[in-house]
This record gives structure tokens, sequence and C-alpha cells, in this order.
């Protein structure tokens, strides 16, 4: 569904349409039934149409939306990835595997540096890369349909598109607890640490992209948002004086064992953990610790470094990312085969060794 009010610019290519009714560019993704993934193609045209706008004198506010009823992007497109790595040849990394992560961080590190207010819809599923397209903007709306997380565990990588930079800043070790677990956050979880700004229940949301479109994003929340207590309670919120026990700690190991001290609620967070790719639990931890004291951009560099020491052939090991997705989403047997297989085999070393490696170009844009 796209959103047309006196339209006085619209484009579209594929997967992405463009409007610029009175001052308000839109940006829609529309890839419902791929939960809106990011494909390199759609990363190329959100860049290409903001770099635009941002030197369009008629262009005062940016607003992102995606699919109303399924959500805004469910992250990148690992499919893909996953299909061009095991068809290229044996000892070398695919140009896909490779380039992606490049272009999709050059674009978060964009949406970081936009010279006017910048609004999106969180609605539905907002998760991965769908929070790199969300987070540095300015308004951050949710309806009672959101869940919010960074997945990256499950399938053997790490939270990234700038989750080094904003999962740090979160209160109470929430963001190590969600890098590590995958939690998924309700409306009501993103309000409560900061993920999100305004509450505008799910019947109101087409209102809402109209009104702005007629008189601005600020409009559309005086007119249609509620109190953040209409999301409801958070149950994140109550469960942070556990995370900050829990996970302030520096190594996996001991957040384990401080969960088994923590009774029923302890053992089913670690429950989860146990499903989750040691190597990457025990680097995103270390991202975690790394982010003090560097910018968005900073991290978004370091998360490059780290993702191409994940692909590089010449590691000794495979890689947990390819068999993470072949386990969840292609065979969907949701058995991995982990390497190594426990946390405490992850060495410091190699941990050591992720968040030096030279990768061989900037991350974003100048």
């Amino acid at each position: 569904m796209s959103f047309v009010l006196a339209v006085s610019f619209a484009s579209m290519t594929e997967h992405l349409s463009f409007s610029l009714t009175h001052g308000l560019g839109l940006l829609q993704l529309e890839r419902p039934k791929a939960l809106n993934a990011l494909s390199m193609e759609m990363v190329f045209g959100l860049r290409d149409q903001l770099l635009a706008w941002e030197q369009d004198e008629g262009v005062r506010e940016y607003l992102m939306v995606g699919s109303l009823d399924k959500g805004l992007c469910a992250g990148g497109d690992v499919k893909a990835l996953y299909a061009e790595a095991i068809a290229a040849p044996k000892g070398q990394t695919s140009p896909l595997t490779r380039d992606f992560f490049y272009y999709e961080y050059q674009l978060n590190a964009l949406l970081s540096e936009l010279s006017k207010p910048f609004s999106v819809l969180m609605n539905g599923v907002c998760m991965g890369g769908g929070m790199g397209l969300a987070i540095n903007a300015d308004q951050r709306i949710v309806s009672e349909t959101t869940k919010i997380a960074m997945p990256e565990t499950a399938i053997g990588f790490i939270p990234d598109v700038g989750a080094t930079y904003f999962l740090s800043h979160l209160p109470s070790e929430a963001g190590t607890y969600m890098a590590l677990t995958g939690a998924r956050l309700s409306p009501a979880d993103a309000l409560a640490v900061g993920l999100a700004t305004h509450y505008v229940p799910q019947d109101r949301l087409s209102d809402f992209v109209s009104v702005a479109q007629a008189d601005g994003c600020k409009a559309g929340l005086e007119r249609l948002s509620e109190p953040k207590e209409a999301a409801g309670d958070s149950g994140l919120a109550d469960q942070m004086p556990l995370i900050q026990r829990c996970f302030s700690a520096d190594r996996v190991s001991e957040i384990f064992d401080r969960l088994a001290q923590e009774g029923s609620e302890g053992a089913a967070i670690a429950e989860v953990m146990q499903t989750r790719s040691p190597s990457s639990m025990a680097l995103s931890l270390a991202l975690q610790r790394n982010a003090e004291g560097r910018s968005f951009k900073e991290c978004l560099q370091l998360e490059f470094n780290v993702a191409q020491w994940l692909f590089d052939p010449k590691r000794n090991q495979p890689s947990d990312f390819f068999e993470g997705i072949r386990a969840v989403l292609v065979d969907k047997d949701h058995q991995p085969k982990w390497h190594p297989s426990k946390v405490d085999d992850v060495t410091p070393d190699q941990v050591a060794q992720a968040l030096s490696f030279p990768a061989d170009r900037i991350a974003f844009l100048a």
C-alpha cells in the first residue's frame, strides 16, 4: 500500500517507492512478502534518494515507512547472502557477502547524519537491519504490533548496523542482554529503554501518514499519538535489576554463572543463550565493551572489521554465520552445529583477532 496526497513528486523501484508532498519526503519499503528484507538494490535506492533529497531545498523532512500490516524491515536479505556464499569457489569470499555489509553500513552512516528531521514508523517487525534504518530517526514511532530485536547471535553473526553504539547506550545492560540473547522487545519495552520515542496505535498509522504528508510529522504526532503508558507495561523494565546483575560481567561464561544464581528466571534466559552461537556471543560482548568513547561511525567500522573476519576464507574453521542461516532460515531444522560449540572454547586471542581484523575499506561515507 502506497500513500499519495497532493503529490508533487513520486517515483518507484521494484521494492521501494518515494514521494515528495508539501516538503515531506516519504520513503516506503515495498517488499512485504519478505518482510521488507533489504536487498543490495534497496540499499542503493534508499541511499541515492536520500543523497538527492539532502541537496533539495524543497524537502523539509523525511518519513520512512514499511508495510502497515507487516512491519518496517526484518533485516538484511541473508538468504541471498547464503546462496551466493555456497556458490562461491572454495577459499573465496563471495562478492555479495563482502559488498552488502559495506554498502548497508554506508547507508546507516548517512542516516546518522541527515541534515533534516527524520521520522520512522517501527510498527510490526523491526529487527536487525531494520533497526539500522530506524535508530537514527528523530521520531521513532511504535504501535501495539511492534517487535524489535537484534537476533544475530541466533544465526552466528553479530548485532551490527551500529548496534555496537546504540545498544551500549541503553540503561542497565539492556543492550548487552539484547545483543547476546536476541530478545524480542514489545513497544512498551522499546519506549522504556529509549529505542522508541512515540506510540501511535496501529489503526491510526494510515491517518498519521496522511497528516504528515499534509502538515508534517510533528502535527501527526500531536493529533494521533498516545501517552507512552498506552503501550502497556514493560516486561523488560521489570527484568532490569536481574539483567544489570548478570549482564554486567565481562565474560559470557560469567554471565551464565550469574544467571544460574537467579532461579527459574535466570535459567530461562540461559536456556535461550545455550542455543546461540558461542563465537557470536563472545564477539558481541566484546563489541559492547569496546564501544565506550567511540562514535556511531567508529562502531560501524569495528563491526565491519569483525564481519570481514567472520567471512575470511583463510580462517581454519567454518563461519557460524552460514551455518546459522542454513539451520534457521534455509533447512529450518534449528539444529546449528556451531564452531566451537562451547563458550569456553572461544579464546581471547580469537576475539582480539576479530576486533583488529584489517578490513580493506572504510565502512561509511567520509
